[in-house]
């Protein structure tokens, strides 16, 4: 079996080191590019890197516009020609505040990091895709930014951030259409990452019914990825445009 080449934004931890570690392990003829904005805090990834030459870690933070202008040259320096599949995992969350509580800058960074940089990001990769027929771009989204559906959470900034990523990743795959582009925003689940971990503690107190009731829809990274992997090896024309779950259900937006 042919390997791929996959750019996964964000691999240091989490989802997106969970999808470098099983991409790498599961065909040695697989390329996996990733990236991480703090070299010094991704010791683990690049101890993954070293056990596995397949792993190349690139530096890139994806809410700087300065450094998404680097990514050909760091591409071009490891000697990568065309991308199979490029995957947006680098994201944040880092409020819970109310809307009449969170300041400009909160909403300006979630939207730079969480919605603008994973399309300035394509729009760098997008030539190395050219160069293949397998043309997958894959957003990782959240359940969070789905507006028919109200959660018992304050997730504004983050909520916000992720519905326009998903409101353009549907028009991103309506304008690459004609290019056999496959073009899909999925939803990781509830996984048990570090920086859920935090968010949904902080609900013990203040909704204690909706932080039971999450806590018994938590999966694991490893589970969550495994499921992402599966559907996306699946994924064709008729999937583009459409909103998954990572076990294969077709969510609404």
């Amino acid at each position: 079996m042919s390997g791929q080449t996959y750019f996964i934004t964000g691999g240091n931890k989490g989802i997106g080191f969970e999808l470098v570690t099983q991409l790498a392990k599961a065909n040695d003829e697989n390329v996996i590019i990733t990236t991480t904005r703090s070299p010094e805090r991704a010791i683990e990834l690049y101890e993954l890197a070293k056990k596995f030459t397949n792993i190349h870690v690139i530096d890139l933070d994806v809410g700087d516009l300065k450094s998404i202008d680097t990514i050909e040259a760091q591409l071009n320096k490891i000697g990568i020609k065309g991308i199979d599949i490029y995957i947006s995992n680098a994201g944040i969350f880092q409020s819970t505040d109310p809307i009449l509580k969170t300041d400009a800058d909160v909403f300006l960074k979630h939207y730079a990091v969480n919605t603008l940089g994973p399309f300035l990001v394509f729009q760098k990769v997008y030539k190395y895709l050219l160069t293949k027929e397998t043309r997958k771009v894959i957003f990782i989204s959240s359940a969070s930014g789905i507006i028919t559906k109200s959660y018992p959470l304050t997730l504004t900034a983050y909520g916000q951030s992720k519905a326009a990523l998903n409101y353009s990743v549907i028009q991103l795959s309506k304008e690459l259409a004609s290019e056999n582009f496959i073009v899909v925003p999925v939803n990781p689940g509830a996984v048990s990452t570090e920086a859920a971990k935090e968010s949904i503690a902080s609900l013990e107190a203040t909704n204690p019914e909706f932080h039971k009731a999450i806590l018994t829809r938590l999966i694991t990274p490893e589970e969550s990825v495994r499921g992402l992997i599966s559907i996306i090896s699946g994924f064709g024309a008729k999937d583009s445009g459409i909103f998954y779950d990572y076990d294969g259900e077709v969510l609404p937006f």
